[in-house]
């Protein structure tokens, strides 16, 4: 059993807006933890109507959050495919791009860090998430619940696929019996094979993306690892479209499901990781409730 507070912290860090056609909430509590590694980023309208949305989860040292944090939108509007609006390729890029900047600028002291990203842009016609790690989104489109990302898990078949092809193991579905994930930023002891492609080493930074119409999605939920770990997908995009349509704030929704994930004792398997959470609502025909 690893290390963990003698109760849970349970005070959550909400922050809330209206931009546009939707309104936003997000909520990150510590929970069980020993310290805080997660956080959100939220860039409203970044560049004319585009807005940013990030889960950030810090593996073994804080210092690449803070610099993603503080440059991962100079990063995007920089890239060429951005500017020509070309959102997709431009994030794959993006991707890239911190990963090489957090080499560059960082001790090889620093080296043993790693981050997983979680993001999603809104632009005025689309919606695009990608992710490289373990954090998930979901969204309400066209009626229905569909799964934006991918989870990097080593023991995945196309992951396990590289890693071994690597050199590497996967054990207990770690790689290499340390690492949870096999997409990330940083962790550049996993990167450093000189005989092969940055596509092709154990850890890579190459992030999942999909895109849908805009104007189709009814809802956005983006969830670090701890989060998702006691719900199902549809069982709580239901239940937050019920309490939506009851009338209740965005925040007090997102705060009473991040409260219902916390176990009730370190003896379990799940709910004692830290959690995050960004929950984006479109509601373009009645008033937003915030």
């Amino acid at each position: 059993m690893g290390l963990y507070l003698a109760k849970p912290d349970t005070t959550k860090l909400t922050q809330s807006g209206k931009v546009l056609d939707f309104a936003y909430t997000s909520t990150s509590l510590q929970g069980w933890q020993i310290q805080q590694d997660e956080f959100v980023i939220i860039k409203e309208k970044f560049d004319q109507d585009n807005c940013l949305f990030c889960i950030v989860e810090q593996y073994g040292g804080m210092e690449y959050g803070k610099y993603i944090q503080d440059h991962i939108v100079e990063a995007l509007v920089s890239d060429s495919e951005y500017k020509q609006k070309n959102y997709d390729k431009a994030i794959v890029g993006l991707y890239e791009r911190l990963d090489n900047q957090l080499k560059n600028q960082f001790k090889e002291s620093t080296s043993y860090q790693g981050v997983t990203l979680l993001l999603t842009l809104i632009t005025n016609e689309n919606i695009y998430v990608a992710n490289a790690g373990l954090s998930r989104c979901i969204i309400r489109y066209e009626g229905k619940h569909k799964v934006m990302t991918v989870e990097h898990y080593p023991m995945n078949d196309h992951e396990k696929q590289r890693i071994l092809a690597a050199g590497g193991e996967v054990w207990e579905n770690r790689l290499n019996a340390h690492l949870p994930y096999s997409r990330g930023l940083g962790n550049f002891e996993y990167k450093s094979n000189s005989n092969l492609d940055q596509s092709k080493q154990l850890l890579i930074s190459v992030p999942s993306i999909k895109y849908v119409d805009k104007e189709e999605t009814e809802l956005i939920l983006m969830g670090s690892h701890g989060f998702w770990e006691t719900w199902t997908n549809n069982a709580i995009s239901e239940v937050i479209l019920e309490r939506i349509q009851q009338g209740k704030p965005l925040p007090d929704i997102l705060e009473t499901i991040c409260d219902s994930i916390v176990a009730q004792n370190v003896e379990g398997e799940y709910g004692k990781d830290n959690i995050s959470s960004i929950l984006v609502h479109f509601q373009r025909e009645q008033k937003q409730v915030i």
